[in-house]
């Protein structure tokens, strides 16, 4: 069973190996903390997102970390959380499938990731015949065997998903969010710890009831 712990801190100040991003569909989001993970990082992050192709709602897709790798940091998992409407529409739902799919991610990293990757390359070099395609593909292979040998995913630290500039009740989504980590917790061992990471009180007040 893999260790949870909720803190009130500083996301981009914890000793874990992967971090959530909170985003939007279209993978450029700005503000909150999302700047700081971007600036951080470096212009790379903002390169490597806008080759994803976008994100669903209640989805998620990772990157490598860039420079926040001085931080220890070697992932990046970014999330898109549903926009509150009352309820009407699926929200809570959808709050819960943005939780269990970042998490989802740590479970087989580096085959979504090598996948992700692949997928990316194939926009560029789609047009060539097939015999032309196999260097670039054992090149970019090549090069991610080597970072996943250095950055293996064995913590995450998580940030509350939809409750700022999305409007998610506070209390409705730390029910929502305890529940769905501590079953995920409950049925993996592939992680030492999650750390949900509260920046202020009422946030961390409220994820406690639920702890």
């Amino acid at each position: 069973m893999i260790k949870f712990e909720l803190i009130k801190g500083e996301l981009l100040e914890q000793k874990v190996d992967a971090i959530l991003n909170l985003t939007n569909q279209n993978l450029d989001y700005k503000g909150g903390l999302n700047d700081f993970i971007n600036k951080y990082a470096g212009e790379n992050l903002e390169k490597e997102c806008g080759e994803l192709g976008g994100c669903s709602t209640g989805k998620a897709k990772m990157t490598m970390s860039y420079d926040l790798e001085a931080k220890g940091i070697g992932w990046i998992i970014h999330a898109v959380g549903p926009r509150y409407a009352g309820g009407m529409y699926f929200e809570d739902d959808l709050l819960a499938d943005t939780y269990q799919a970042a998490l989802m991610l740590t479970v087989n990293y580096k085959k979504h990731y090598m996948k992700q990757c692949l997928d990316v390359l194939d926009k560029y070099i789609g047009h060539l015949e097939a015999s032309a395609k196999i260097s670039y593909t054992q090149d970019t292979k090549s090069e991610l065997m080597d970072y996943f040998e250095h950055h293996p995913i064995k913590s995450i630290a998580l940030q509350s998903i939809s409750t700022g500039a999305y409007g998610y009740p506070i209390e409705e989504a730390a029910k929502i969010a305890i529940r769905t980590i501590k079953a995920f917790c409950s049925d993996h061992e592939h992680l030492e710890k999650i750390l949900m990471v509260c920046q202020d009180e009422n946030t961390y007040e409220a994820f406690k009831k639920y702890c």
